[in-house]
């Protein structure tokens, strides 16, 4: 599988947002470009933009680019002439400015990109936030505080935060240079806190630092407490009308202050929400007759507006004739993993809606939604394993005719509190070591599973990004791709499931590791481009040798091809050292060779780029002196007639970028007629292909 594949999705994110391009428009680009690089490893580029008195549109756009990798924007701003880049890694980079020029919404032309070099020398690691403490609340929320580095030593002009558990996302706050921040609810047992700084300018993040962890142990689960005396009330147009009284506020948590929001739920479904703060009754729409279970869910904000905590309450009602039973008699017991057995005896089928003979379905809850069985006579079920606490566990029993039309459902919950000790077993022994090739390999030993463990899954990450997962049982070993120098912080985490290949549990270990190498990935030599007669390019270059390949390839390598930003192709031919782009439109363009490097089990290694600069000539009207051929009309609008006075063999339609986008090579006629009602209008270009040779036609679809 390829996993490079961002220049690709730039370039159809601006061929979607542009339209109506005019590419036979002079499009001026920017002049005098130059690169200052900054003690940050962020480089400063500097221009002077076209006149506006020599502006083929209304309004201009910036785009910024190292290579072919999109880095930035600078919006509608005629007067930008400087922009820095993100923090670099070190090395030579071909950074570059690309004009758009464009009335209202419509792109009307392009013009080329400029470049310029940078060399970064030396690396540079953001400064990270220090003295970092943690203080537990009552209600289980944490006071984060922290110290944040001197504001010479900043690569920007702000700073933001973003806040992690581990890997999972917390929150964020960009108000300024806060240095204190206070954690939604946590559930018991071992957290790690974490807090990286985001260095911004102007909206724009321009480097994320390493995520500085602190570790709290949460002893008790808090709850919130859910709306009181929840009732429903059946109207006569069958709305139900909802009334509650709000929970004291001397049982909120000690955060919130009276900022509560209040979200409306049938089922599964949300159906309304509302923030004002004293909320006590709401009207839902209008129902057909059945029974319906509905939620009422409070949030609880602090003072800045950050989420805390929610709780929900349910009550159900019945609508109409129609009586939809519950399950009778519901038992929860607590097994020894932490997991849950429900128990539970199904209604007598004469109290069934008249239309179910027989066919039930169950959904259980706890507290969210967690599974799922369709077995019509179904007592007894099992869930994953529960943290300590009390928790709602619900079962809803869906009732539904012989054609399987669902009727109705009704609701039984119960409520039970855990207490044990089990913890989900994590790897141990985890290390992380270092290869040449600024790769780390991972390594740990695998704990007894849960006793309804059948099957294990593997996640691993970069401080809180996602690397990769691998599928395979008792996994010891996994290593990465190439890594930036610096401090890392390298986890894994291990899903357990269960023979429904329901998820049971999961644990995460961590461990830190420092690269410091001067591992470069090498990139193809020797890159020539020679324009052919019919605006192809045809790229050759030199490989370099066994030697010089990254720890772990023996060959395996991939080659994808660039036009700037736009992906035009690919080859998986290990030694290939010689490849022919699509029909290119006239101008001056930058060719891309990336070759990407694989080890022996086809695992994505590292990639490298080479670049070369090719300006290919106006193409209209070129035919063949072999032949003559007569394309009307051209304009055209839906059907295009090709008239040649030798024997047409095929044809291809390539838009303005080289895109294949019609063709036919079995025409076998002196006449063709070509479709072209589905493109859009812009130019292009008609390759011929006949007996007697081949020529180029410049078609313009209205």
């Amino acid at each position: 599988m390829k996993r490079v594949f961002t220049k690709l999705t730039l370039a159809l994110f601006v061929i979607v947002v542009y339209t109506n391009v005019t590419l036979a428009q002079i499009c001026p680009g920017v002049t005098n470009l130059t690169a200052t690089v900054s003690p940050y490893n962020t480089v400063t580029l500097n221009w002077t933009s076209p006149p506006q008195s020599e502006w083929p549109a209304e309004d201009i756009d910036y785009r910024f680019y190292n290579g072919g990798d999109w880095i930035g924007n600078g919006y509608n701003d005629a007067e930008l002439s400087s922009w820095t880049t993100p923090v670099l890694a070190v090395g030579t980079h071909n950074l570059g400015v690309l004009v758009y020029y464009y009335n209202s919404s419509d792109l009307v032309c392009i013009a080329d990109t400029v470049f310029v070099e940078a060399t970064i020398t030396e690396l540079y690691t953001c400064p990270v936030v220090t003295n970092l403490y943690a203080t537990i609340n009552s209600d289980n929320t944490v006071v984060l505080n922290w110290t944040n580095p001197p504001q010479s030593e900043w690569p920007t002009e702000n700073i933001g935060h973003r806040f992690y558990d581990v890997e999972d996302f917390l929150g964020v706050d960009y108000t300024g240079e806060i240095s204190s921040w206070i954690t939604p609810v946590l559930m018991s047992g071992t957290h790690n806190i974490g807090v990286q700084i985001c260095y911004y300018n102007t909206g724009v993040c321009i480097h994320l630092s390493d995520i500085v962890f602190v570790e709290v142990e949460i002893l008790e689960n808090y709850y919130c407490p859910s709306v009181e005396n929840l009732t429903a009330t059946v109207n006569e147009n069958n709305s139900v009308t909802l009334n509650w009284t709000i929970p004291d506020s001397s049982t909120w948590p000690s955060t919130c202050e009276g900022d509560l929001s209040f979200i409306f739920g049938v089922g599964e479904m949300q159906y309304g929400s509302s923030d004002i703060d004293d909320l006590t009754s709401w009207t839902s729409g209008v129902f057909p007759d059945g029974t319906y279970t509905f939620v009422v869910s409070i949030e609880y904000r602090n003072n800045i507006g950050h989420y805390v905590c929610s709780a929900q309450a349910y009550t159900t009602v019945t609508i109409g004739e129609i009586a939809c039973p519950p399950v009778e008699n519901l038992t929860a017991t607590v097994n020894p993993d932490n997991t849950v057995t429900l128990n539970w005896t199904n209604p007598d089928s004469s109290t069934w809606p008249s239309d179910c003979q027989g066919n039930l379905n169950f959904d259980f809850y706890i507290e969210d939604y967690v599974g799922y069985d369709d077995t019509d006579n179904l007592t007894t079920w099992t869930s994953n394993v529960l943290s300590n606490g009390t928790h709602i566990l619900r079962v809803i029993v869906s009732y539904h005719d012989n054609n399987g039309i669902f009727i109705c459902e009704a609701e039984a919950n119960i409520i039970l509190t855990i207490s044990g000790s089990f913890d989900c077993p994590s790897v141990t022994n985890l290390t992380a070591t270092v290869n040449p090739d600024n790769t780390v390999t991972l390594n740990w030993t695998n704990q007894e599973p849960p006793s309804n463990c059948v099957d294990t899954y593997y996640e691993f990450y970069l401080g809180a990004t996602y690397l990769w997962d691998i599928d395979i049982d008792g996994l010891t070993s996994w290593t990465t791709d190439v890594l930036t120098n610096g401090t890392h912080t390298m986890s894994v985490v291990v899903y357990y499931y269960d023979t429904n290949l329901d998820l049971i549990c999961s644990a995460i270990t961590s461990t830190t590791v420092t690269i410091s190498g001067s591992f470069d990935c090498p990139p193809v030599t020797d890159l020539n481009a020679t324009i052919n007669e019919d605006n192809t390019v045809t790229l050759t270059w030199t490989n370099p040798q066994l030697t010089e390949f990254p720890t772990g390839c023996t060959g395996n390598l991939d080659f994808e091809f660039y036009d700037g930003i736009y992906f035009i192709g690919y080859d998986e031919t290990d030694d290939l050292n010689s490849w022919t782009t699509p029909v290119l439109s006239p101008g001056t363009r930058t060719l891309a060779v990336v070759v990407e490097y694989y080890d022996d089990s086809f695992n994505y290694i590292c990639s490298a780029e080479a670049n070369i600069t090719v300006i290919t000539t106006d193409i209209e009207d070129i035919k063949s002196s072999l032949f003559s051929a007569e394309i009307y009309p051209n304009p055209a609008n839906d059907i295009l007639n090709i008239v040649s006075d030798s024997e047409i063999i095929s044809y291809e339609l390539y838009d303005a970028i080289g895109r294949l986008m019609l063709n036919d090579s079995n025409v076998s006629n002196t006449e063709s007629l070509v479709n072209v009602s589905s493109l859009k209008h812009g130019i292009y270009m008609l390759r011929l292909n006949t007996v007697n040779g081949s020529g180029m036609f410049k078609i313009i679809k209205n």
